[in-house]
């Protein structure tokens, strides 16, 4: 990227509500633009870029053979999806999850007693797999999917296969009344940690050059 590009760049930046944004080529970093020096010392919302991570987990369970295939029910996991009236419920695989195409309505569950019950409870609007809703629902029902597979937290599990290895060892993730780390915006991560973690997807995708 040219110079007068990364002017253009930083004139946008400033102009929206952007707490800090860097650029890494390989080893070196290119570009730098922090709100203020105050955004490199605490915890930034990193909101839906925990639907990110809670798919790397995922990722990871089936890596290692805790999850044997995406395409199952997740009636599996949620049994009260059994006593449901909508057949269509027991369709919902991993997969719909992680794409996004559940077709369950989407709903504020964050103002519920019981996200997940809230979001299983939804109707069913659009056949699964046929329709793309972007929603947080899905993401946080495959976090309560973690904490079922491996018995610990969503946090503990990215703790121990993800965070650790990357040398990510502060943040915050807040949990549901029912102790669930939030799947779909819940995390809250340092910059530096963040560009570990950008950078590592890059080499798993073999982007990093």
């Amino acid at each position: 990227m040219s110079k007068l590009s990364l002017n253009e760049l930083e004139k946008k930046l400033k102009g929206i509500r952007i707490e800090a944004f860097v650029i890494h080529k390989g080893d070196t970093r290119i570009y730098e633009y922090l709100k203020n020096k105050k955004v490199v010392e605490k915890p930034l919302k990193v909101n839906s870029i925990t639907k990110s991570i809670v798919s790397i987990l995922i990722g990871i369970m089936v890596d290692k053979g805790l999850i044997k295939n995406i395409l199952e029910s997740i009636q599996n996991y949620f049994p009260e999806i059994l006593e449901s009236n909508d057949p269509q419920k027991k369709e919902i695989t991993i997969f719909h999850l992680l794409t996004m195409t559940s077709g369950l309505q989407i709903g504020n569950f964050q103002g519920s007693k019981n996200w997940v019950k809230y979001i299983l409870e939804q109707p069913i609007i659009h056949k699964p797999g046929s329709t793309f809703q972007y929603n947080s629902g899905d993401s946080h029902l495959l976090s309560a999917i973690i904490q079922k597979i491996s018995g610990i937290s969503t946090a503990s599990f990215a703790e121990k296969y993800l965070f650790h290895s990357l040398g990510i060892n502060k943040y915050t993730w807040l949990k549901d009344p029912q102790g669930v780390n939030g799947g779909g915006f819940s995390i809250s991560l340092y910059l530096e940690d963040m560009v570990k973690l950008g950078r590592a997807i890059k080499k798993l995708a073999g982007w990093e050059r």
